[in-house]
């Protein structure tokens, strides 16, 4: 279990490590065959006294949830593809559809409200945010989150597609504020689209 803190705790290092001995650039698909066996020579070569603080740390990490720091790097980088999986099998083993509304607290303790429909990609489903006006719940859900994280929501809500983040202004905390379409680039047309 200490293997977890370890590769979070030095993530950075590791992945420094792999670019300058291969040359893969952190981010690339190509990184993911080395990262277990740079994570497992780093975990091996840990004194016995940095193993038992690990040991300790991951204990902690159990019973109190890992720092915030370590979540909001979770969240930014793992929760598209693991809700899009969790709607996918949720489809394939019950029939079920899913829209996932989710908030959590970014790098910077900034509280980031979004939502998730994969429905259009999983054996051609109808989108619910393109068909139904859901816009009235994000009121309710951003009084929910406020007070779960005892944090204000900001009014700004965040797009995502990919690994890229749009950030856009909201209006009366319901409706996205586009900017021009002709000074969007086409990426980030596409996304907001």
């Amino acid at each position: 279990m200490y293997c977890i803190v370890v590769g979070a705790l030095q993530k950075k290092e590791l992945l420094k490590k792999i670019q300058d001995d291969t040359g893969v650039n952190p981010g690339k698909l190509e990184m993911m065959k080395y990262y277990s066996e740079y994570l497992t020579d780093m975990v091996n070569a840990l004194t016995e006294k940095e193993v038992e603080d690990a040991t300790i740390m991951a204990g902690q990490w159990n019973k109190q949830g890992v720092p915030p720091d370590v979540q909001a790097d979770a969240a930014r980088r793992k929760s598209k593809d693991l809700l899009q999986y969790v709607a996918s099998e949720m489809f394939k083993k019950a029939g079920m559809r899913l829209f996932i509304l989710l908030a959590w607290k970014d790098e910077d303790g900034k509280l980031i409200v979004s939502s998730h429909d994969y429905n259009e990609e999983i054996r051609n489903g109808g989108s619910f945010e393109r068909t139904h006006d859901w816009k009235n719940i994000m009121p309710e859900w951003k009084s929910y989150v406020s007070k779960e994280f005892d944090k204000e929501v900001k009014s700004d809500v965040i797009v995502k597609k990919g690994q890229k983040a749009y950030i856009l202004q909201m209006v009366d905390d319901a409706f996205p504020l586009l900017q021009d379409h002709t000074e969007m680039d086409l990426e980030t047309w596409k996304a907001v689209v």
